[in-house]
């Protein structure tokens, strides 16, 4: 018995020991830092390609923040491919492309290609957003500055534009700790940081010879990261600039999406488990750590087990296994605590993690649905405020 409960503490601890290792890191400058000549800030052009599955209003809202840039608007050329209803209107700037995807169900990655058909000219950069995005005035700038052959693909933060809500409010954080973590704390040590899905810049060579081949319909980012750390392509990651991305604040389309993401996110571990294998043994970290991340638990249940385990260490005093159990839960703790963003440590923060059981057992339960992703594109609902401005930007 005291074996395999040895054994279930061990797996606990070390997954949270894992993300411990990379919480401090992010303590760390991990700010890329790339010299360039002044005067060629403004001479790359840029293609914004943003896939729209019934979010005309919200899509153009996210159109005029791209307009608003601090960037020469005869350099981006911005291409919204709509599918189903409410198809954009009243988008009429010249640098702004309105594609009417032919299929109902708009596929992100069919989005793209459809955009990418579609170009004026050949550009330097491409940019990927969501319907909901709205991007910092100065990102076009330091992409200009940054994206090279050299690093040909950066991955900007990702930041959450709702949080009125109490379950918007714990996406929000969630989306900050995987910042912390997955992006500044990786990069910090060295390691490729985490895609987004959005807010990604690509060199135009890149995105053709990386992201246009994309098949799959679920998961698009996990097949994309893996594409390119498989041939070792460098990733980057800045803070510098965002994109301010909607959050979900109805409980039962954040159980349909935390389904979806879990069902690609461990249909891609499992799958690049031998090439994982493979690519460690040829040096290539990068590779073998993704689908490491992949195959882990989800943060929450993670947090919810080590808490079992804490809870029940009461019953082995004296045992070895007393402090054994208490591990877990301190572990994962401290690396929670180092992570969460500063913006987030307010009175409504205790508040809100009263929701946590009620999230644990969703969590649980999408765990043993789990199945093969679906083929069918599950867009989440989109809400709109007109007051929604850019709020700390740099």
């Amino acid at each position: 018995m005291e074996g395999v409960i040895w054994g279930a503490t061990l797996l606990l601890f070390s997954q949270a020991l894992y993300l411990l290792v990379y919480a401090l890191a992010g303590r760390l400058k991990s700010e890329i830092t790339v010299e360039t000549n002044e005067d060629s800030y403004f001479e790359k052009t840029f293609a914004v390609i943003i896939p729209s599955y019934k979010a005309g209003s919200v899509t153009k809202v996210s159109v005029s923040k791209i307009l608003a840039a601090n960037y020469p608007q005869n350099q981006i050329d911005i291409y919204v491919v709509a599918s189903g209803e409410s198809f954009p209107k009243g988008l009429n700037a010249p640098n702004v492309h309105l594609l009417e995807f032919p299929n109902e169900r708009l596929i992100k990655v069919a989005g793209l290609r459809e955009a990418h058909q579609h170009f004026k000219k050949s550009y330097d950069i491409v940019l990927v957003l969501d319907a909901d995005n709205h991007i910092s005035p100065n990102a076009f700038q330091l992409a200009s500055r940054w994206v090279t052959h050299s690093f040909p693909v950066l991955q900007i933060q990702r930041k959450a534009k709702n949080q009125e809500f109490p379950f918007a409010y714990l996406d929000g954080i969630s989306e900050s700790i995987n910042n912390h973590i997955f992006r500044k704390g990786h990069q910090a040590l060295g390691v490729a940081p985490a895609l987004s899905g959005s807010g990604m810049f690509f060199t135009n060579d890149h995105f053709e010879k990386y992201v246009l081949p994309i098949q799959s319909k679920i998961g698009f980012d996990k097949s994309l990261e893996l594409a390119l750390l498989k041939d070792c392509v460098p990733i980057r990651y800045t803070q510098i600039a965002f994109v301010l991305d909607e959050k979900v604040d109805d409980i039962a389309v954040f159980k349909t999406q935390r389904l979806n993401w879990l069902s690609a996110q461990y249909h891609h571990g499992i799958k690049h488990i031998g090439e994982a294998i493979i690519q460690f043994f040829k040096g290539n970290w990068n590779y073998a750590d993704k689908v490491l991340q992949f195959l882990m638990l989800p943060r929450l249940l993670l947090l919810t087990g080590a808490f079992i385990a804490f809870c029940s260490s009461w019953f082995w005093i004296g045992s070895s296994l007393f402090w054994g159990l208490q591990l877990p839960f301190i572990t994962i703790s401290l690396a929670l605590i180092v992570s969460i963003g500063k913006e987030y440590w307010t009175p409504r923060l205790f508040f809100t993690l009263l929701k946590l059981p009620r999230l644990s057992l969703i969590m649980a339960l999408n765990v043993l649905k789990i199945k093969k992703p679906q083929d069918d594109f599950q867009p989440t609902p989109h809400k709109i405020k007109e007051k929604d401005q850019l709020k700390g930007q740099p």
